[in-house]
């Protein structure tokens, strides 16, 4: 079984920047711009103390390849270009992005350690219950994002962005899981398989906010939009078969959030708000597991401390 290691839709898991190239050619109305960085994360030490190594066989090593857990590493590119309209009130970007991550650090549970060969004794009475850790997986993500920001006037602004997300598991560590309801389809039971999509990672995800701040009043509603995704429900029998386990691909269905927020300045200093989230009340899992909160309605009265002079008189 393989695991993934992820975050940011473009960037799964940047680790620390440690060398960044940026080049920008801008005129008047088009900018021009070129990024390149590498980073480098060095594991914890309870990642080192728990290594798959040290609970292998010499032959094991040599057969998988395996050496002591040691940092994950990243490339990053992308390139684009940005263009004013509407006599500056209006701007318009695009940008391409190709990154490459390697040497993830994966956790093993004690199934995946006993499908490898592991004695089922020693993957029990790992550090950590049962389980280990490994350099053991590789992802490559190239795409395009485009964002563009308008200004309508009357204190109207608007934003919105939309990105293409192409992702791909280049290496993982282990074997598939086959459910015997689905006999032809491999499974990742606890990670994505090498060449599927990385769990989490929407193909398509976009986002937009129309903002109004004018005089006293100020307000925002926003959206955020994902597609189907690729995941899984790390859900077995009550004998610890796979008869539960489901195909990754598309498992996580799309979902949409909506959130307003009104506010209105009593004074300098203070200020009333009511902010309103997932308006639709979807009902939906970012991630399977952690349901999101339905409608939910705040509002308060915040107070600012300085940034005015005498604002106590």
């Amino acid at each position: 079984m393989q695991f993934l290691v992820s975050r940011h839709p473009r960037a799964f898991r940047l680790p620390i920047i440690c060398a960044i190239r940026r080049a920008t050619i801008s005129s008047a109305r088009t900018k021009l711009k070129f990024n390149f960085g590498k980073g480098i994360k060095e594991p914890s030490t309870g990642q080192q103390a728990s290594a798959l190594f040290n609970i292998l066989t010499p032959g094991q090593i040599t057969q998988f390849g395996v050496s002591p857990v040691g940092p994950e590493r990243s490339k990053t590119y992308d390139a684009g270009v940005e263009q004013r309209l509407w006599h500056g009130r209006a701007t318009a970007g695009l940008t391409y992005f190709y990154n490459r991550f390697y040497d993830l650090i994966a956790f093993l549970d004690p199934a995946s350690l006993v499908s490898i060969g592991v004695d089922p004794g020693a993957a029990q009475a790992t550090a950590l219950g049962g389980g280990a850790y490994v350099n053991a997986t590789s992802e490559r993500a190239l795409g395009a994002e485009l964002e563009s920001k308008i200004d309508l006037g009357h204190g109207l602004l608007f934003q919105g962005s939309y990105t293409y997300l192409d992702a791909v598991v280049t290496k993982a560590f282990g074997f598939a899981s086959i459910n015997p309801v689905f006999p032809n389809i491999p499974i990742g039971a606890f990670s994505p398989l090498q060449g599927a999509r990385p769990f989490h990672r929407a193909p398509h995800s976009g986002s937009f906010i129309v903002m109004y701040n004018k005089r006293k009043w100020n307000a925002a509603f926003s959206g955020y939009l994902v597609s189907r995704r690729d995941d899984s429900t790390f859900l077995e029998d009550g004998f610890f078969g796979n008869s539960m386990l489901l195909p990754n691909r598309n498992l996580a269905p799309g979902y949409q959030k909506l959130d307003l927020s009104v506010g209105y300045a009593l004074t300098h200093y203070a200020r009333v708000y009511t902010s309103m989230e997932n308006l639709l009340s979807q009902h939906y899992q970012p991630v399977f597991g952690f349901p999101a909160a339905p409608f939910t309605i705040r509002s308060g009265i915040t107070f600012t401390l300085g940034g005015y002079r005498e604002w106590w008189k």
